[in-house]
């Protein structure tokens, strides 16, 4: 069994990163080297990650000093959470108590935010990159492909980014008007939603609910990894990212994104069980992501045939880390290089933590931010870390200002599937996902 510290270690980084909570949240940071306003400055707004329901932009690991030192503004943001940010159903209560994507709402009011008000901190509003890790990547593609934000950024990074909490308007809202029933509140009945404690909702717990009346909800229900996404068919998301940018949308938007090697050991070291039941529990939650007609015992075979020799430990993660991450972020790379030739920059963090023998969600972030203190529970050595983790800042810093993330690493296109690698050793690849694209 592998050593469970590395779950308390995760938990003591987390609670360092502890926040107030309340609904005066809609506040934002600010680093930047000059205020002159004709210095015009290229612009990076960071999304914090969190699975939708914590997390905040104050948080240590997104200290923005390296990065605007480095000749940029840094704004760190922060959005409504959870039930309040993202349970949708604006036609269940009049007015705008359940309005749908609330959460994204937030994020896009602080994108005009900047491009009204940054160049009086020295910044350029018409070069923004909006870049943001794990529910941050997803909800930075999400505002990049959104109608309403047209001029507002100009490139987008994606780090260990997934489109799968996207499902239509009308499940949002069922699920929505059930959950609240279950809790006393009828549809129309303000007063009861808004005397609603958030103490009485986390005890309700929507991922119970949804996971007990999941046949209920189409998509929203079988793939059940989150509850809270973005609600397509409405203003902000009339379609799937996916569809959208396939129809032409937002061609001239440079994308760098990507993923962790071992994501989803991030999840298998926190369930307090034996790796092997662990890994094997966490799969029969988020397997059939990786294709909803497939089992997720029939998923598993698949991988344990592409994997000769491995442990069901090993196998179990890579398929979680396919299914919530890796699937995902090279489709996403496949659709908008077609759209958009020489744009769309891919690579993969392989650098493994010594403390976990991985490359865990996250592990990156510390580079990106030049924050490994903050995180050196995690990283186990801040030497160690650098190589790998100095190399990606370097990159996102020459995207951030040119588009393009450094000398010898080519755009992605479908022919030759460029994809940087981050290791002690960085380089560039090409294909690596091409034996397990088959199982996709």
């Amino acid at each position: 069994m592998r050593l469970k510290r590395g779950a308390r270690v995760v938990s003591d980084v987390i609670s360092q990163f502890a926040a107030p909570e309340g609904d005066d949240c809609l506040n934002l940071n600010i680093w930047t080297p000059t205020l002159d306003p004709d210095a015009r400055l290229p612009v990076a707004v960071w999304i914090h990650g969190g699975s939708f329901t914590s997390g905040a932009g104050s948080q240590p690991c997104y200290d923005g000093s390296a990065l605007a030192a480095r000749g940029m503004v840094v704004v760190t943001i922060n959005y409504r959470l959870g039930l309040w940010g993202f349970m949708g159903g604006d036609d269940l209560f009049a007015g705008d108590i359940g309005v749908a994507n609330r959460g994204f709402l937030d994020q896009l009011q602080a994108l005009r935010w900047v491009h009204e008000n940054i160049g009086a901190f020295g910044g350029d509003r018409d070069c923004v990159t909006v870049m943001g890790e794990s529910a941050g990547a997803t909800s930075t593609i999400a505002m990049a492909m959104s109608p309403l934000t047209n001029g507002l950024m100009r490139r987008a990074i994606s780090f260990s980014g997934a489109a799968i909490s996207v499902f239509p308007h009308d499940e949002y809202s069922r699920f929505a008007r059930d959950f609240f029933e279950s809790l006393g509140v009828k549809p129309g009945d303000a007063d009861a939603l808004t005397a609603l404690s958030i103490d009485a909702v986390a005890r309700a717990s929507p991922s119970s609910f949804l996971g007990k009346h999941r046949a209920r909800y189409g998509a929203l229900g079988r793939e059940h990894f989150s509850h809270f996404g973005m609600a397509t068919g409405t203003e902000l998301f009339p379609q799937a990212p996916e569809d959208f940018i396939r129809a032409g949308n937002k061609p001239g938007l440079d994308v760098m994104l990507g993923t962790c090697r071992d994501e989803a050991r991030l999840w298998t070291i926190f369930l307090p069980l034996p790796d092997r039941y662990a890994a094997r529990m966490a799969f029969r939650v988020h397997g059939g992501i990786l294709n909803p007609r497939d089992e997720p015992k029939q998923a598993f075979a698949n991988y344990k045939a592409m994997m000769p020799g491995a442990s069901d430990i090993p196998i179990h993660e890579r398929a979680m880390t396919d299914a919530l991450f890796r699937k995902w972020t090279s489709s996403f790379a496949d659709v908008h290089s077609a759209v958009s030739p020489g744009r769309t920059f891919l690579y993969r963090y392989d650098w493994q933590s010594p403390t976990f023998g991985g490359a865990i969600h996250c592990i990156d972030i510390p580079g990106v931010f030049q924050t490994y203190e903050s995180m050196l529970p995690l990283l186990g050595s801040v030497a160690a870390a650098r190589p790998a983790g100095d190399a990606l800042h370097r990159a996102v810093v020459q995207f951030i200002k040119t588009g393009k993330p450094e000398a010898g690493w080519a755009p992605y296109d479908a022919a030759t599937k460029a994809c940087m690698v981050f290791d002690t050793q960085s380089e560039l690849r090409h294909d690596i996902d091409a034996d397990f694209a088959t199982i996709w």
